[in-house]
């Protein structure tokens, strides 16, 4: 079933809730998994992963809040979400009293089965009633550039690829950046260069070696193919890619809200390079 490898952010969103870390504050995720008929209990995620993934959603959520903030109406921006599973990201971010300048076009990408599902379970934001934002839900796999295609690029645009890159097998990858870079360039539109961006979180050589210490990778039969030790490189895949941000987890405010045992984790992590690299968040802009 294809529930097991597309998204399991959303129980850990409601896990996070219960835990009352605060790192997220999902409050769109127990209605999501309530339509759900999934065992997600036993996919045995520890609570440090938990924690994790809400830092990641409240971090990289910010990265999405302060670029609609700079790109503000009447040119206004595009956000789009790629490998968007069954997250909330849009409810959360759009779904609140939008102020007069603001403009956005919002795009969720996914597989055409995975779509089927969101739009059975996810709530579909209202955005039509809220001044200055639209919302689109697009089929497509990231694997398949044809799905760049159809993507506007008229406006300031981010990238948000969250939980996708490491699955990706290298070649896949790279080809992809390539390709959204290309699209999205500065030669195709009539804006400056760096205007637009593209965040996610990258794994180095390290955890992929270590990935068959993550249980829930073991229990829905996932697999990571692409780690990244030299962050820097992907500069290479387009002229005019440059990375502006590197946050390794361990560094991450979120941390101090993690259990104990994830406190610990982290801290030992941040004592080597290798390990403190295992798992970064990045922003470059292009």
């Amino acid at each position: 079933m294809y529930v097991d490898t597309i998204d399991i952010r959303p129980r850990l969103s409601i896990s996070d809730s219960l835990m009352q870390r605060r790192l997220l504050s999902d409050t769109y995720a127990t209605e999501i998994v309530s339509r759900i008929d999934y065992p997600f209990s036993q996919l045995r995620v520890g609570g440090g992963t938990v924690a994790y993934l809400g830092m990641r959603g409240a971090h990289l959520d910010g990265w999405v809040s302060d670029f609609i903030k700079r790109n503000p109406a009447p040119r206004g921006c595009t956000v789009v979400n790629l490998a968007c599973g069954l997250d909330s990201r849009a409810l959360r971010l759009l779904t609140i009293p939008a102020a007069d300048d603001i403009k956005v076009r919002w795009i969720d990408v996914d597989l055409p089965e995975v779509v089927e599902l969101r739009e059975q379970v996810v709530p579909f934001p209202p955005l039509e009633a809220i001044a200055g934002l639209e919302y689109t839900l697009l089929p497509g796999s990231v694997t398949n550039h044809q799905f760049i295609t159809p993507l506007p690029n008229d406006r300031p645009t981010i990238i948000v690829m969250e939980g996708l890159s490491a699955y990706l097998q290298p070649e896949e990858g790279q080809a992809m950046i390539s390709n959204i870079c290309s699209h999205f360039s500065s030669t195709q539109s009539s804006g400056p260069v760096g205007e637009n961006e593209m965040i996610f979180e990258a794994i180095n050589g390290f955890t992929l070696a270590l990935q068959g210490l993550l249980g829930y990778l073991k229990k829905t039969e996932a697999a990571v193919y692409w780690g990244v030790d030299d962050v820097r490189s992907l500069e290479k895949l387009h002229e005019g890619l440059v990375l502006v941000e590197e946050h390794p987890v361990c560094s991450l405010e979120g941390v101090v809200n993690s259990p104990l045992a994830g406190r610990i984790f982290w801290w030992l992590c941040s004592w080597f390079e290798v390990s403190r690299n295992s798992l970064r968040h990045l922003r470059y802009v292009f």
